[in-house]
């Protein structure tokens, strides 16, 4: 009976320190993602988002250089024919949820915006209609 008792009261520990957790989110916004040459076209294909998490034991990984490539990859394969993201949100939410001797990290970047086609070529001015 004296071991139920002690196990009872380790799982309510161990359940106390898995609500204990702790979330933070930040984020970032941006007019485009790529290079848009200056006598081109940009045409509007909608609404796209995606995420990329990672999971990490005791230390947090981090996000590289190819996770966030990715993370545009695969917003803009949503799209037929998106060249690039425009209005676009970069939201990053890193959770810790701390057990006794060590802590599960997840770490998680969101991306939401405006898939866009972008035509190189030349721009269709008002002056150059009348000309013409």
């Amino acid at each position: 009976m004296k071991t139920f008792s002690i196990a009872i009261k380790v799982s309510l520990v161990f359940l106390l320190a898995m609500t204990l957790g702790c979330s933070m989110k930040m984020g970032s916004i941006g007019d485009k993602s790529h290079f848009t040459y200056p006598n081109s076209n940009v045409q509007p294909l909608g609404q796209v988002s995606a995420s990329v998490e990672k999971f990490g034991f005791i230390i947090p990984k981090d996000m590289t250089k190819e996770d966030v490539k990715d993370l545009f990859a695969k917003a803009l394969s949503q799209k037929a024919g998106a060249d690039l993201l425009i209005n676009y949100k970069i939201d990053t939410e890193f959770m810790i949820i701390p057990i006794p001797i060590f802590s599960l990290n997840y770490t998680t970047l969101f991306i939401s915006g405006t898939a866009a086609k972008m035509t190189v070529g030349e721009k269709e001015l008002k002056e150059l209609k009348s000309v013409y």
